[in-house]
């Protein structure tokens, strides 16, 4: 009883194309076909990703960007007493804390992120996209420069 689901998202670059696979037994495949959308992908879109499936070293250069900026991030973000749970997606979840109004008020002008969240399990955390290590250099900057003038 395993589904692999894949995004095709960031990591190609096609994130507003909405496309991702799956990979299951046939058993299961038949249970998801039964209950999917009719018009799940459209003709341009699977053309596109048919056509970037011949640049995976290009896919994995820019997974490769993602994880450098995550782990910069990461450890930036530890110094300044946030806490960051380990996350393995496109995105970083943080608990800002007792700075958490001050963070908001820092990051309106500088990033797109969301800053809460209404389900009780992630409440209290943002959740960061990720980026290139230049621009989470950005963003720390933007941070570490804004809390200490407080």
């Amino acid at each position: 009883n395993l589904i692999v689901a894949r995004s095709a998202g960031k990591a190609w670059g096609m994130a507003g194309f909405r496309i991702g696979f799956s990979a299951s037994s046939p058993q299961i495949n038949a249970s998801l076909h039964k209950v999917r959308p009719m018009y799940e992908i459209g003709s341009v879109s699977a053309a596109v990703f048919a056509r970037m499936l011949d640049y995976e070293s290009e896919m994995l250069a820019s997974v490769r960007r993602l994880e450098e900026g995550r782990k910069y991030f990461v450890s930036e973000a530890k110094k300044l007493g946030f806490f960051l749970p380990k996350t393995y997606g496109n995105f970083q979840l943080v608990k800002f804390g007792a700075a958490e109004d001050q963070v908001h008020q820092l990051l309106s002008n500088v990033a797109y992120y969301r800053k809460s969240f209404d389900e009780p399990c992630l409440r209290g955390y943002s959740r960061i996209s990720l980026a290139s290590r230049e621009t989470m250099e950005f963003i720390m900057r933007e941070l570490r420069d804004g809390l200490r003038e407080e």
